[in-house]
C-alpha cells in the first residue's frame, strides 16, 4: 500500500486545498454562466423575432386601418349621396321641374291682385298613415314621405291670395294645397299681403 504524506506547512497545505476548490467551483461557474448566456441568448433572439413579427402586425394593421377609414368615408359619401338622390330624385325629370314652374307661374297669373312668388322651397316630410283595423295599440307606427313646395310671396289683397290657392288646387298637379300664412309686408306701407302656401305633391 502507497502512502503519501504531505509534508509541507499547515498554511500551505490550506492555501492548497483552497486552489484546488477554486478551480472546480470555476469550472462549475464558468460552465452555469455559460449555460445561463446562452439561455439569454436563446431568449434574446425569440423577443427580437417577435418584436419584428409584432411590428410587421402593426404595418398591416395600419394598412388595413386606412383602408377601413377610406371605406367608411366611402360609405358616407355613398349614404349623403343616397339621401340626396332620394330627396331631390324625382326632379331629375326635367318635365316635372318645368311642369311645377309653369303651374305656379299661371296660377299668378290667373289672379287679379298681383301675385309675386319671391321664394320657391323644396323639402320632404314624413305622414304619418293610418292605423290598419285590428293593429295592436303599441304597433310602430308607419309613415310615408311626401314631397312639398314651399312658395312665398306678396299680394295686393287676401282675395288674390286666394285666388292663387285656388288656382293651385284647380291645377290637379298637387295633391294638396295649403295656405299656411299671411300677414301685412311690415317693409312697405301699402296693402301689401305676405302669405306661405305649401303644395304636397
Amino acid at each position: 500500500m502507497n502512502v503519501h504524506l504531505n509534508l509541507l506547512p499547515w498554511h500551505l497545505q490550506c492555501r492548497t486545498l483552497l486552489i484546488q476548490r477554486l478551480r472546480q467551483w470555476s469550472i462549475a461557474w464558468a460552465i452555469l454562466v455559460a449555460f445561463s448566456l446562452l439561455l439569454v441568448s436563446e431568449r434574446w433572439n425569440r423577443l427580437s423575432q417577435a418584436g419584428a413579427e409584432l411590428q410587421s402586425w402593426e404595418r398591416r394593421a395600419e394598412g388595413i386601418l386606412a383602408i377601413e377609414l377610406a371605406s367608411q368615408k366611402l360609405r358616407d359619401k355613398v349614404a349623403r349621396q343616397q339621401e340626396r338622390l332620394a330627396k331631390y330624385g324625382h326632379l331629375q325629370n326635367e318635365d316635372l321641374g318645368f311642369q311645377l314652374l309653369a303651374t305656379v307661374s299661371q296660377s299668378a297669373a290667373l289672379t287679379t291682385g298681383g301675385v309675386q312668388v319671391r321664394q320657391m322651397t323644396f323639402k320632404t316630410n314624413q305622414v304619418a298613415l293610418p292605423a290598419a283595423a285590428g293593429a295592436a295599440p303599441n304597433a310602430p307606427v308607419k309613415t310615408r314621405e311626401t314631397r312639398v313646395l314651399a312658395l312665398s310671396g306678396k299680394a295686393k289683397s287676401n282675395l288674390a291670395v286666394a285666388q292663387f290657392v285656388t288656382s293651385l288646387r284647380d291645377a290637379s298637379v298637387f295633391d294638396s294645397v295649403d295656405l299656411k300664412s299671411t300677414q301685412d309686408d311690415k317693409e312697405l306701407e301699402s296693402s301689401f299681403r305676405m302669405f306661405l302656401v305649401e303644395c304636397s305633391f
